[in-house]
C-alpha cells in the first residue's frame, strides 16, 4: 500500500485491477476544506481502486477514526467515532458530473481526480442531526444553566432520576396541574 500525502487519485497511472491507497484526514484537512462543523480530526482512510480499463474504476473507501464536534447541549467539544464505508464508480463522460450517488462521470482527458471532497462529505454525513454527549457527560455548569433558564422545557436526560419527579411538584407540595394532566394521559395509554 502507498501512503498518500496528496488527495488526488492518479487516473492515468492506475494499473489494471486493484490498487490500494491510504490517507489520513486531520484538523488541517478539514480546515482546508472549510468543514466548520469539525473541530478536530484523526480519520484513517483506505481506498481500494479497482481499474477495469477504458476509464471504468470502482472506488471503495473505508473510514476509521474520530472527529471532534460541538455538543448540541453544552457547546463543549465531544468525540464522535467514525466507522463508514463508501462506494462510487468512475466512468468516462463528456464533462465532470457528480450529480449521481453511485457514478461520477470524469472526462477522459483528466489525468487525476481530487477526491478530497468525496472524503470530506462522507465524514460529514456521519455526523447525526442531533449530537450530544452521553447522559451525564455534558459540562455540569452548562447543564445547570440549561435547566435553570429553560423553564418547563428542560432536558430530563441531564437530570438525575430522583430530581425529575421532585421538580415536577410545585412549592406547595402539590403536582403542577400541567404535569398531572400529562401523567393522566400517560397512565391511560398503559
Amino acid at each position: 500500500m502507498k501512503k498518500e500525502i496528496s488527495f488526488e487519485l492518479p487516473l492515468k497511472g492506475l494499473v489494471l485491477g486493484n490498487q490500494e491507497f491510504e490517507y489520513h484526514l486531520d484538523d488541517a484537512f478539514f480546515a482546508a476544506t472549510e468543514a466548520t462543523d469539525v473541530l478536530s480530526a484523526s480519520v484513517d482512510v483506505r481506498l481500494r481502486a479497482n481499474n477495469h480499463g477504458e476509464g471504468l474504476v470502482d472506488l471503495d473507501f473505508s473510514f476509521r477514526g474520530e472527529i471532534g464536534i460541538t455538543c448540541d447541549r453544552c457547546l463543549e467539544e465531544m468525540s464522535l467515532p467514525i466507522d463508514a464505508e463508501y462506494h462510487v464508480s468512475l466512468s468516462p463522460g463528456e464533462e465532470y458530473d457528480d450529480s449521481g450517488d453511485e457514478v461520477i462521470e470524469v472526462p477522459a482527458t483528466w489525468s487525476k481526480l481530487d477526491i478530497s471532497g468525496l472524503m470530506r462529505d462522507t465524514v460529514l454525513l456521519c455526523i447525526p442531526v442531533m449530537h450530544h454527549h452521553a447522559d451525564g457527560e455534558c459540562d455540569a455548569e452548562m447543564a445547570r444553566l440549561l435547566r435553570e433558564h429553560s423553564g418547563t422545557l428542560r432536558d430530563d436526560a441531564e437530570m438525575p432520576a430522583g430530581e425529575r419527579d421532585e421538580e415536577d411538584e410545585n412549592e406547595n407540595g402539590g403536582v403542577d396541574p400541567r404535569w398531572a394532566a400529562l401523567r393522566k394521559l400517560k397512565d391511560n395509554n398503559k
